[in-house]
């Protein structure tokens, strides 16, 4: 991309390639605008919190708010270390599959002491305490609790489940056919790949920066991609008593069961949906009704009577819109749903 020409009324302004002065540079575009790079249109529909920079020398290490750890790498185009990226970036992953929660949650605390964390509204936070910052700004995002995203965050750094991001302002021909051969035979891991390209009107001194995925999604990843990091209804089950894991599976096979009602599975737990409303959340210890479903429907045009019938169905049943799976009984809960389920397909 030599120049762009952006038209503005009768004027037409002119931007021109212009190289990074250094990795620096890049690097610290990223930290500071991390939602630069659209995780959400990659791996997972989250936003993305920068916990660390050159951090076990990764250069910015993140979390989602799904509690998947995100290694990202800076290179310009002429560093003589790009030939050896690919071995940088799962050497990075193999030193973080070593480290415990507590490693990572003191990775993260320095970080956000340091000089180089410029957000104030994490200074002097613990990981969690800025995940819950993030999570308010994001409120439709699934519904966690700290002991949830604790352990998924332990379960994905253990088992080696993280993002990984090169990002560059051009990645040459030889490593990119590398990192797309190894993402077509490799089934738990990919490498993403995003040029930044930076522009700069001369006249003006103002620049434009244009992020692109250079190796986007195709349907044959796409399983893979999206199961990074989700729990599955068997780890939920062996998660529980013996009458919680027949509550879930009750509970699935009666909701999936139902026209266009199906199941998607989160970091924690998993949710229920129909069509394009997420209707209840199920965990091993509870089944809740959802938080997106409320702000689903009012972006709908629904009344607001609508979801205050669900709600009502669930506390005439059990008192409240979250129900322990241990004393939840089967058949009152399925009668329930068969009620909801009315409610919503008559919209």
């Amino acid at each position: 991309m030599d120049k762009i020409l952006l038209f503005e009324k009768e004027a037409v302004n002119v931007f021109y390639s212009e190289k990074y002065d250094n990795e620096k540079e890049l690097q610290v575009l990223v930290k500071d605008n991390p939602s630069i790079l659209e995780i959400k249109s990659i791996f997972d529909d989250t936003p993305l919190l920068v916990i660390g920079r050159e951090a076990l020398k990764i250069d910015i290490l993140g979390m989602t708010l799904s509690g998947v750890p995100v290694i990202i790498e800076c290179k310009k185009k002429e560093n003589p270390d790009m030939r050896y990226l690919i071995a940088q970036v799962f050497e990075y992953a193999s030193k973080l599959k070593n480290k415990s929660f507590d490693e990572i949650e003191r990775l993260a605390r320095d970080y956000f002491i340091s000089e180089q964390c410029k957000e104030e509204r994490y200074k002097n936070k613990t990981l969690l305490e800025a995940l819950k910052l993030l999570k308010e700004e994001h409120p439709d995002f699934e519904d966690m609790t700290d002991n949830d995203l604790q352990d998924t965050m332990y379960k994905n750094i253990s088992n080696g489940n993280f993002f990984l991001i090169v990002v560059a302002d051009e990645v040459d021909d030889t490593t990119r056919g590398t990192i797309n051969f190894l993402n077509s035979k490799l089934t738990d891991v990919r490498i993403e790949i995003i040029e930044i390209k930076k522009l700069k009107q001369k006249e003006k001194n103002t620049f434009i920066l244009v992020p692109q995925h250079t190796n986007p999604i195709v349907t044959s990843n796409l399983k893979t991609r999206i199961s990074i990091g989700d729990t599955s209804i068997d780890e939920i089950k062996n998660k529980g008593t013996s009458k919680q894991s027949d509550t879930v599976d009750i509970i699935v096979k009666h909701w999936k069961d139902k026209e266009d009602c199906y199941i998607k599975m989160g970091a924690s737990g998993l949710a229920m949906w129909y069509k394009d409303l997420s209707v209840f959340y199920l965990y091993t210890n509870r089944v809740q009704i959802s938080s997106y479903l409320k702000n689903h429907l009012e972006k709908k045009g629904v009344p607001t009577e609508i979801f205050n019938s669900i709600s009502t169905i669930l506390k005439a049943n059990f008192n409240d819109t979250t129900i322990k799976t241990e004393e939840l009984d089967h058949k009152t809960f399925c009668s329930a749903i068969d009620e909801i389920y009315q409610i919503l397909s008559s919209i």
